[in-house]
């Protein structure tokens, strides 16, 4: 009985799914750009709208284009400005309107590197000016952290196509952001989703080459356990240097091998065939 209902539940909410996506395409036209979006939209759980999809699609209703979703992280110098403020706001905020300071009396108070990059841009912005050679004073009554605001943003909203262009080359200029460790998974779990595996996780590892990096692993539904089944990463700054790519650029790597997905998407034990060169 439990079962009935249980079945009768699905078919409900499949039906109800169904009649909500044709609908909504019947009324608006344009399609839906993003299911992510259309599901948190409807308060629709992702799990239930997959196979609601994958059903309609193998009905010839509708047809899916996956989309690689960039998403954005903040680097370790970006979160640190998440913490405390970008070096302007902080060197600009340790100041009085007016009252000018001895550079060398900032450095002993906040550090010399945060005063070297805090008082370009502050200068930059006008909210400081120099008074001599060797003092700053601050000439702005209010002052913005607005960097510091758009990281915050991108924090709350890692998708690349959720900013402008502006604010997403404003950051990666300054090195506070990059398409990273979240992208590399993406690109992972897509690819691996579309060979019929579905069960991965992945373990920190080292590559000379790249970091982060991790190792991928597949769950293998015979055997009961995790297999590896590849290895990527991150490619170091000094890595792309001499190829001449832009620094704000970042660069994925992986190495995936074909014996051992093949083993967990035909669910057979692992062999191993050796081939002899002469024939």
């Amino acid at each position: 009985m439990v079962e009935s209902i249980s079945a009768q539940a699905v078919q409900d909410l499949t039906v109800q799914l169904s009649n909500l996506i044709l609908g909504h395409l019947a009324e608006h036209g344009e399609g839906i750009p993003n299911t992510d979006d259309f599901s948190a939209s409807k308060g629709i759980k992702p799990a239930d709208l997959d196979p609601v999809l994958k059903s309609l699609v193998a009905e010839e209703y509708i047809t899916v284009k996956a989309t690689d979703k960039k998403l954005l992280e903040p680097t370790d110098e970006g979160r640190s400005y998440l913490q405390s403020g970008t070096p302007e706001y902080q060197l600009a905020s340790a100041l009085k309107v007016g009252e000018p300071i001895e550079k060398k009396d900032l450095e002993e108070r906040l550090g010399a590197e945060l005063v070297k990059i805090g008082s370009q841009k502050a200068l930059a912005l006008k909210w400081l000016k120099a008074e001599g050679k060797t003092a700053i004073v601050r000439i702005a009554e209010t002052i913005e952290d607005t960097d510091k605001n758009l990281l915050t943003a991108f924090v709350a909203n890692p998708d690349v196509t959720a900013h402008t262009a502006g604010d997403v080359d404003k950051l990666k200029k300054r090195k506070l952001v990059n398409i990273g460790l979240s992208h590399l998974l993406g690109i992972m779990q897509e690819f691996y989703s579309k060979i019929g595996i579905k069960q991965l996780k992945f373990k920190p590892a080292y590559n000379p080459y790249t970091e982060p990096s991790l190792e991928i692993f597949g769950f293998h539904p015979q055997l009961k356990r995790w297999v590896e089944i590849g290895n990527s990463g991150v490619f170091r700054p000094e890595m792309l240097r001499p190829m001449g790519l832009p620094e704000d650029v970042s660069v994925l790597g992986w190495g995936l091998s074909l014996e051992r997905p093949t083993m967990i998407y035909s669910t057979k034990e692992n062999k191993i065939c050796y081939i002899n060169p002469s024939h």
